[in-house]
Formats: structure tokens, C-alpha cells, sequence
């Protein structure tokens, strides 16, 4: 019924409008604060109608669970912005020249010669257009400046190399580019430069100069060996003309988590996932279905945090040493089954079956991607790559777009600064301090895990990757187990309570950027601070259960 009214309004009324991303961000506003609302009532129910049964409780419970299915129909709608051009159509040029390209072309790039190779493509086409059109090109002038795109070219372009990253003269990459392309077969280089150009240039929205310009000066392509492994054979299946498809990986794969969501945890769990996946800021970019498999480490942490709650640990480590070994990060999710396991080895004198069986899943499937890495490309990359990820966290190296303690830390209330060089050195400076309340809240964390409930303290490995990772926005989407975990256990208070502050973030994140400014440091940093309330609740209401069921009783005088 619900797909069939969307259908008809498509018809009729909302293929003519025309939604932005900033439009849909203040629906998700008010979607966020129906949720709120919807979980409160849940809650409502579970304590004060449920117990008695009857009529009452069943229709009451009909009618949450459909207002439950028509707002994430709602958030459906809105994500894709009230039509079909965004899930159909639409790709981000800028990720997917690194994540298509990189793995398509790896044995000839590596992780270091993506941006040269990219350049002298650009260069390469621009010179053949001109051929074509009959065009004289000055002999008087740099090579990059004869042809008429190339009349401004950017100043510079970020330069990799196993010593880490540097800012160089935009010109020494063309030398750069023509050492790497001798490393195709001209066959190969042509595939190349058709698949770049296509994807800068040739689809159906071409990359902006402007953009084209910062993406040059990024990073590169960074993805861990694992999942290179594993793309590589993927993307080379699919031309560049049909990278859509590949976008669609993702939507299968967040599919596919919201029902682990539900068989492990149950519908309304999985309601509240699908209603966080479509509404949280860590969404906003890449838009699901506009990337290659940016989702993955998210789906695998999702249905590990499910295998989880059905007790099953192998295949709990098997999901989980996926998720590290897709963006490395995730593996502070093994904090809580680590320290449940030391835990019982010390305090028992036994050896926890669940820890044993849930690392030799994580191990071994870490295992076995590194060797399908390996016979592809070779082993030394595996140690190229470790060294690029430990210079790309370096102080220097942070962005408006990194969150966690140490930019939490770092944040003392300011509304309108621009990210500067005085904030990366307020993040060095603090080093010490970071560390010391990283401590902290590491060891009161394991303290109040050590014989919790595995589910809850598979979670809040979050807490771990928040006091120790300093990650882009985006990838906090891992939030997404807390989702299960709390809407699962909307019995209690304390989840309720743990539920409508998540939300209640993404509200004002949404809220933030669109109706405050946007400014991207007060975003952050109060997204920053917000989490670390979060971190520091869930450790002290669970240090308090813990101690109110583990105390020894009263003893009664003679």
C-alpha cells in the first residue's frame, strides 16, 4: 500500500520537484524527532500496557509498529529525495576515481602514483581534443599550458611516497605521470584514460574544475589491503560506463544488515536502524549507492554485533575481523569479548569458549584476505599501506571532517571559526592529556564490561574506537549497533534514554548544518563532546548495574 501511494505521488507530483541534499536535511529534522517521540511511546508501552495484555495492548501495538513502518518509508522517500535520479543515476566522480580506479589499476599504481597517473591522463586528453579540433599548441610554453584547459591549472598536487605525503609544484607531476605510465602496456593506458576521462569529464554530472583541483591535492586511494583484495577482481568485471552498478553493492549490503537487525534483535531494532541509516549525518557523504562498497566495515560490524546476540562467536569473529580488515579502525570492536575473556582466564580460571572460538574467527579471516591480497599484488604493499595510514593520522594531516576525543578535546565552544593550523596544534599540544583520559575511560570501559551482557559489550567497542581513532564523520555510521542494542531494550530506562540522545544528535547535527550555518568546527565539535557524554553515561550506569547485582548482601547482626 505504502509503495503503491509512493508511486502515484511520484507520478503526479514529486518527479517535478526539485529536492537538494540541504532540503531533505531539514525532513530528517523532523523525522529524527518522530523517532524520539515513536521510541518514547515503545517504551510507554513496554512498561504500562504490555503487562496486562488484552485488546488495548494489541492494537496499541498495531498501530506503533505501522507508524514505526511509515516513517522509515518517510526517511526512504526523503533519502532519495523524492524521485528517482539519485539511486538511478547519480555517482560521486571524486570517490570513485579512487576507489574504481584504484584497485582496476593497482599493480600498475600501487597506493602511490594514483594522482600523477590521473593528471597526465587529463593532460593527455586535453592534447588529443586539441589535435582534433585542428588547434596549434604553443612550443613556447610548458607542455601543461599549451592547451587551452590547462590555461590556469591548479598550483600544486599532493605528492606520495613511502616517506609520507608533500605538497609539490602542480608541473612535477607530469614528469611524475610519464615515469608511471611506462609501467602500462599501451593497451593498458588507454583503458586508463578512457576510464578516467569518463569518470572526470564524461558521465552524467562531470567533475568541477574546482573539485577536480582539491581532489589532486588529497590523499589518494588509501584502501586497506583486505579490501583491494577483494575489489580488484570486482571492478575489473564491470566497465567504467556501468559503475553504477557497483554503487548498488552498498544498498544490498545496508539491506542486508537491517535483517540481521531483525532476525537477531527483532523488528523494531531493525526499524530504528533503517531509520538511523537513512537519517544520520555520517550519510550525508557518500550518498549510499554514489560509492564502491563504503558501507562494508558498517554491514559487517551490524551482522558480527548479531551473531553476537544469537551467540554464535565464530562467525561473530568471522564479521568482525572483516570490518578491520576493510578500514582497520573497527578492530576496537574486539575490545569487549578481549577483556570478558581476560576476565574469566584471571578472575575463573577458565578459558571463555566465546573468546576463543570469536578470535580464531577474527584471525583467520584477517588471514586468509591478507593472502588473497598478497597473491594478487604482492606482500610488501601490505607494509606500504600500514606506514600511509600511521602518516595520514598524523596532527597535520586532520580536517574539518575528523571526530573523536582528540578533537572533541580540542573544541572550546566556538561558533563560526574556520578550521586553521591553530586548532592542529591545539590537538598536538593536548597529546598528553588525550592520552590520560583515553586511559581513563579505557580501563573504567573494561572494568565495566568484564561481565556484562556480550551483546552490550560487543557495542560499546564504540566507546574504545571514539577515546582512541580520530575518523572522518562518516564513518561513525558505525553507531549503528547502539541502535540495536538500545531500541532492542526499550524496557529499561537507561536504553530509552541512551536511544533518544543518538538520535537526538543526528537531529542537531542535521539541525546544525542547514539551519545554524553549517558551520563545520561547531558541527563537529559538539557532535565531539555529545559522544563523549554518551561514553562516559553508558560507562557509569553500567559500572552501577554491576555493582548493584554483583554486591555481596547485608549481613544480619547475632
Amino acid at each position: 500500500m505504502l509503495l503503491c501511494s509512493y508511486l502515484a505521488l511520484h507520478a503526479a507530483v514529486l518527479d517535478d520537484l526539485k529536492i537538494s541534499r540541504n532540503d531533505g536535511e531539514v525532513v530528517k529534522v523532523w523525522l529524527l524527532g518522530i523517532g524520539i517521540v515513536l521510541a518514547t511511546a515503545r517504551w510507554a508501552w513496554l512498561r504500562w500496557l504490555q503487562p496486562f495484555g488484552g485488546a488495548r495492548a494489541d492494537w496499541t501495538r498495531r498501530i506503533l509498529a505501522l507508524l514505526l513502518v511509515m516513517l522509515c518509508f518517510a526517511a526512504t522517500t526523503n533519502y532519495a529525495r523524492y524521485g528517482w535520479y539519485v539511486f538511478r543515476d547519480r555517482i560521486d566522480n571524486y570517490d570513485i576515481i579512487h576507489y574504481y580506479l584504484g584497485p582496476k589499476y593497482f599493480e600498475e599504481l600501487g597506493y602511490f602514483d594514483l594522482y600523477p597517473a590521473a593528471i597526465l591522463a587529463d593532460l593527455e586528453a586535453d592534447e588529443a581534443r586539441a589535435e582534433r579540433k585542428g588547434l596549434d599548441l604553443s612550443p613556447d610554453k610548458p607542455r601543461y599550458l599549451a592547451v587551452p584547459r590547462h590555461l590556469h591549472p591548479p598550483l600544486t598536487y599532493q605528492a606520495q611516497t613511502a616517506e609520507g605525503y608533500a605538497i609539490l609544484p602542480y608541473e612535477e607531476s607530469i614528469a611524475h605521470g610519464e615515469r608511471v605510465k611506462e609501467r602500462f602496456t599501451p593497451e593498458r593506458w588507454e583503458q586508463f584514460r578512457h576510464d578516467f576521462v569518463w569518470l572526470q569529464r564524461s558521465n552524467t554530472r562531470a567533475m568541477p574544475t574546482k573539485y577536480w583541483q582539491q581532489m589532486i591535492n588529497d590523499h589518494g586511494f588509501n584502501g586497506t589491503p583486505g579490501w583491494t583484495g577483494y575489489a580488484t577482481p570486482l571492478v575489473k568485471l564491470v566497465p567504467v560506463e556501468s559503475v553504477k552498478l557497483l554503487g548498488y553493492v552498498d544498498v544490498l549490503l545496508l539491506l542486508a544488515a537491517v535483517g540481521f537487525g531483525w532476525w537477531a534483535f527483532g523488528g523494531w531494532s531493525a526499524g530504528f536502524l533503517f531509520l538511523f541509516i537513512l537519517t544520520t549525518y555520517s550519510t550525508r557523504w557518500p550518498t549510499i549507492s554514489w560509492a564502491i562498497m563504503r558501507y562494508d566495515y558498517a554491514v559487517a560490524l551490524i551482522i558480527a554485533t548479531a551473531m553476537v546476540k544469537k551467540g554464535r562467536p565464530l562467525l561473530a569473529g568471522v564479521f568482525s575481523g572483516h570490518a578491520a580488515a576493510m578500514r582497520i579502525f573497527p578492530a576496537t570492536w574486539l575490545f569487549g569479548p578481549g577483556i570478558q575473556g581476560a576476565w574469566q582466564l584471571v578472575r575463573h580460571r577458565s578459558i571463555s569458549r566465546f573468546a576463543v572460538l570469536f578470535f580464531v574467527g577474527v584471525v583467520g579471516w584477517i588471514a586468509l584476505l591478507q593472502v588473497n591480497f598478497a597473491a594478487q599484488h604482492g606482500g610488501e604493499h601490505i607494509l606500504t599501506h600500514w606506514h600511509g595510514m600511521s602518516e595520514h593520522m598524523q596532527p597535520e594531516n586532520l580536517s574539518s571532517r575528523r571526530l573523536g576525543l582528540a578533537i572533541a578535546l580540542a573544541y572550546r565552544g566556538e561558533y563560526d571559526e574556520p578550521w586553521s593550523f591553530k586548532r592542529i596544534d591545539r590537538v598536538e599540544n593536548q597529546e598528553p592529556v588525550r592520552k590520560g583520559v583515553a586511559l581513563v575511560i579505557l580501563v573504567a570501559l573494561g572494568w565495566a564490561l568484564r561481565r556484562a551482557d556480550p551483546t552490550e559489550s560487543f557495542a560499546l567497542g564504540f566507546v574504545a574506537f571514539f577515546a582512541l581513532a580520530t575518523a572522518s564523520y562518516y564513518y561513525f555510521i558505525v553507531r549503528a549497533p547502539l541502535i540495536l542494542l538500545h531500541a532492542c531494550g526499550l524496557h529499561k530506562t537507561r536504553h530509552l534514554v541512551a536511544l533518544a540522545w543518538l538520535l537526538g544528535i543526528e537531529l542537531f547535527c542535521n539541525f546544525a548544518q542547514q539551519l545554524l550555518g553549517g558551520n563545520r568546527i561547531f558541527v563537529i565539535g559538539v557532535l565531539g563532546w555529545s559522544l563523549l557524554i554518551y561514553c562516559i553515561g553508558m560507562i557509569a550506569v553500567l559500572c552501577w548495574e554491576d555493582w548493584k547485582k554483583h554486591r555481596e548482601p547485608a549481613t544480619e547482626p547475632a
